[in-house]
């Protein structure tokens, strides 16, 4: 009976007799192997209505013009979506074509094969609806919050103007900008309207994505260019534009910087009517007593360039007195 080991030195050396021998070595070779291939559109499963979620962003490739309006994409399920022409809106307030081209309103035309990202705003059935205007402004939001967190000018362009403010776009987000931070051109509506179309340098005053509310301000960048020059304590000249029950607006620069004069801060005497101590068109030397940079406030006082108490009281006394001889 041969071992476990003669029977593998038998095994090896039989080849080597057989070349000894002049013989033909004869190799004995495996079957040849199906070779599998990997197709991976064999895999690809087209996603269903059924997993695809409301605010889903997705890529959207034009197909074409849809029936009633809008446009047919494809998603990459089994039948196409349908992009409305509302939510192309590629450039908000902007038309490529057609007759629609007052801010505000339009949207571009798209040729087939145009690929951008777009968000699900429906689901029903086998229909999907998706938004290219919605996935835009997904991204136009986190802009505007990366701008707002560094704090840097926007060159914005006016949309349209209003008794209140304008409207600028920002990002294709639109955002007012109230009157008291932007020195209004002037009164009438041919003024306010060469403003449309025109670019102004803003930064915000609020962002609130949840509530879609964007607030900007002309008047903190040209506090943030003039720091300098408004630091407190630093004596500085102005007109007189406006008169409220709470104080007097003072015009510190040609292109429209102002400054508030409290009530409190006109004399170191109790005043009790503005409009007695200050008049429309004034020239007032006052001391800046508050910049406010995050808002765009600058707080100014003539009460502490009383030589005596009441001193702006008397001015204005001897001024009213004077005007009234002249008068008679």
């Amino acid at each position: 009976m041969r071992s476990a080991a003669t029977s593998s030195m038998l095994l090896l050396a039989a080849p080597c007799f057989a070349l000894l021998a002049g013989r033909p070595l004869s190799v004995r070779r495996a079957p040849p192997r199906s070779v599998l291939r990997l197709d991976a559109t064999a895999f690809y499963k087209p996603p269903t209505p059924a997993s695809l979620g409301l605010d889903e962003i997705v890529t959207c490739t034009v197909l074409g013009p849809a029936p009633a309006s809008g446009y047919f994409v494809d998603i990459g399920s089994a039948k196409p979506a349908l992009l409305p022409a509302a939510d192309v809106c590629l450039l908000p307030n902007v038309t490529k074509k057609g007759t629609h081209s007052k801010p505000g309103q339009g949207w571009r035309e798209l040729e087939a094969g145009d690929v951008y990202e777009g968000q699900i705003i429906g689901v029903s059935g086998d229909d999907i609806n998706v938004s290219l205007a919605c996935a835009q402004r997904s991204v136009a939001w986190r802009r505007v919050k990366q701008i707002e967190d560094e704090d840097v000018a926007y060159n914005a362009t006016v949309l349209r103007v209003s008794e209140a403010g304008a409207t600028v776009s920002v990002e294709r987000l639109p955002a007012f900008v109230p009157w008291s931070h932007w020195h209004r051109p002037g009164e009438t509506p041919e003024q306010l309207s060469s403003l449309i179309g025109s670019e102004i340098r803003v930064k915000f005053l609020e962002v609130d994505r949840q509530s879609k509310r964007l607030m900007a301000s002309n008047r903190r960048v040209q506090l943030q260019e003039r720091l300098a020059e408004l630091a407190p304590g630093q004596v500085v000249s102005g007109t007189v534009t406006a008169i409220k029950d709470y104080g007097a607006v003072v015009r510190l620069s040609d292109d429209g910087l102002d400054g508030l004069l409290h009530i409190s801060q006109i004399s170191q005497g109790f005043v009790n009517n503005v409009s007695a101590i200050l008049a429309l068109g004034q020239e007032v030397r006052c001391v800046v007593i508050k910049v406010d940079a995050r808002d765009g406030s600058v707080s100014l006082s003539t009460k502490r360039l009383e030589q005596r108490p009441g001193d702006m009281l008397a001015a204005a006394a001897a001024k009213w007195s004077a005007d009234n001889k002249e008068a008679a």
